[in-house]
């Protein structure tokens, strides 16, 4: 990043949360520990009908740090997230999700990366946590181009970028029902040019089965809709029949062979397979359960 910035530069984290009291508490302590101290964290209660604000309110009294936003209705978590945005004050910027967590040196790691690296924005790997197991997602180190975000979200959920870069892009976009943050993300990417993934793996993605997500929900295959309409101009026949096997996974819906023949690609190809093995390792189990 450019050498005007100061070597502890203030950094702004945006926390959307509804209905979660007990899950924001620890994703603002997992902010709070961070090893990197200079921070400002606003939080966003998007109309919460629980102890959210009591909660946040108590912690806010132990830490100035906190910023405390609340919509008196539910307004969406990307109205949260941009109303949290318009505000920051930080010279980098950063989110996380009320369910989610930071590992301690984040922040940290983030700040020497942007130093180091002359790079528009910054994004890292993930932690994905179902209760007891924990799996490393993609080993992916650099650039993530234009034409590899047409074929799938390499970035992830969250990035790290210089908040008057995001706001001048305007944030997330309301209408979008799901598919957001990869909206967002594009965008950037179309406007500031490729974003840097590191290998710190330092975010801790909740997916316990218990615990809904929008990708399983309804509206998921709108937001692919949506995506792949808005930016129609700038996608492939490649990238659209692979975004087609990306929604099918995001959905957790049946995957076949015709599918494969009106829709190729070679990461279809792998897609399918994977889901073929899957599917008949979780019969053989069902025999064996049977048997037992």
């Amino acid at each position: 990043m450019n050498a005007k910035y100061a070597a502890r530069p203030l950094v702004t984290i945006y926390i959307p949360t509804h209905n979660r009291s007990s899950l924001v508490k620890r994703a603002i302590a997992s902010v709070q520990n961070q090893t990197y101290t200079n921070l400002e964290i606003i939080i966003c209660d998007d109309g919460s009908s629980d102890n959210t604000q009591m909660v946040i309110a108590e912690m806010k009294k132990r830490d100035g740090r906190i910023i405390y936003l609340r919509n008196d209705v539910p307004m969406g978590a990307c109205y949260a997230r941009n109303r949290c945005i318009a505000i920051a004050k930080g010279e980098f910027i950063t989110g996380l999700d009320d369910d989610d967590y930071f590992l301690h040196s984040r922040i940290a790691n983030f700040v020497t990366a942007s130093q180091r690296l002359n790079k528009s924005f910054l994004c890292a790997n993930m932690i994905f946590k179902n209760r007891h197991i924990e799996k490393k997602w993609k080993s992916y180190v650099g650039d993530i181009t234009l034409n590899m975000m047409g074929f799938k979200n390499w970035v992830g959920n969250q990035v790290f970028i210089e908040t008057r870069m995001m706001k001048n892009i305007g944030g997330f976009d309301i209408n979008f029902p799901a598919w957001q943050d990869y909206d967002l993300w594009y965008r950037m990417i179309m406007q500031y040019g490729s974003c840097y993934r590191i290998d710190d793996a330092s975010y801790v993605v909740n997916i316990e089965d218990d615990r809904p997500r929008i990708t399983t929900g309804s509206k998921a295959w709108q937001g692919y809709q949506k995506f792949i309409t808005t930016h129609k101009p700038s996608l492939s026949r490649q990238h659209l029949n692979s975004l087609y096997f990306q929604d099918k996974l995001n959905r957790k819906d049946e995957i076949n062979l015709r599918e494969f023949f009106y829709h190729p690609s070679i990461d279809n190809l792998l897609i399918l397979a994977r889901h073929k093995i899957r599917k008949l390792i979780s019969i053989q189990k069902q025999s064996l359960k049977v048997r037992l």
